[in-house]
């Protein structure tokens, strides 16, 4: 039953540690994506331009 919660807690760490990545990753690219522009653009105003 220990190894059990052991692997369980394993699964719930490298979740979040994939969901830390994954959205660091996102951050960076829509500050690349919005690098040449003055102000903080919103991800609404990147994908969908005057909109």
């Amino acid at each position: 039953m220990v190894d059990v919660f052991f692997v369980l807690v394993l699964y719930i760490f490298g979740f979040v540690l994939l969901y830390g990545v994954v959205r660091l990753a996102v951050k960076h690219a829509i500050e690349d994506a919005t690098h040449r522009q003055h102000r903080r653009a919103l991800p609404e105003e990147i994908f969908f331009p005057g909109g």
